[in-house]
């Protein structure tokens, strides 16, 4: 989430942890569940770290900390894709309206100017940006964002044990309230251009995310 009026960026940290059970385990439901309760015991614990951390604290909105019994499971890669797509169909109707708006369209060139003024928007604004999410993705390689499963199995798999744990601090919230202030920032960017829907909108992409 990068804030434009502050000049600053936001970052909320997503981690996956993939934790089978040994092979010399038999696997049963009960086995699961209790490796599964350990390894919340190591995540949870790892939370507290980075809360407790001076650095991270002033450099982290959050954190977000995906836990699977499977490789194909990755509940913190889908809480990335929730965060990116937030907001995706207000944005969408921002787009439609960008075309229609003559305001929207004298500042992007596409005709003559009209009686208001381009002052009263930022000129670097991209046309492209309405439909763009305010929230990047940053990872070590782009193959993060396909999972940790080599062999890209498209199956839903079975029997799965996975949760998520989420540590904030500072009243920042979880990853939905980040998604959220990421969403405002892009409305205040966008909302000179008059491509804005009402509230109707907003109860509709609440219902819809």
């Amino acid at each position: 989430l990068t804030d434009e009026n502050a000049v600053s960026k936001h970052i909320h940290l997503v981690v996956d942890r993939i934790s089978p059970l040994d092979e010399d385990t038999e696997r049963t439901k009960e086995a699961d569940e209790r490796h599964h309760a350990e390894e919340v015991k190591v995540v949870e614990n790892f939370s507290r770290i980075v809360a407790k951390s001076r650095v991270l604290r002033s450099r982290l909105d959050g954190v977000t900390i995906g836990l699977s019994s499977d490789i194909r499971g990755a509940p913190a890669l889908e809480t990335v894709l929730n965060m990116v797509t937030f907001g995706a169909r207000e944005r969408r109707r921002a787009m439609q309206r960008q075309q229609r708006s003559p305001l929207a369209k004298k500042i992007f060139g596409i005709t003559k100017p009209n009686e208001r003024s381009s002052d009263e928007v930022d000129e670097k604004i991209d046309p492209t940006s309405i439909l763009m999410s305010p929230v990047g993705v940053v990872g070590l390689q782009p193959a993060d964002l396909l999972g940790l499963d080599k062999e890209r199995e498209a199956d839903a798999v079975q029997d799965i044990v996975q949760s998520k744990t989420c540590a904030e601090w500072n009243g920042n919230g979880d990853h939905g309230s980040f998604s959220r202030r990421a969403h405002e920032a892009w409305k205040s960017k966008h909302r000179p251009l008059g491509v804005l829907g009402g509230d109707k909108d907003e109860q509709d992409e609440n219902l819809s995310t």
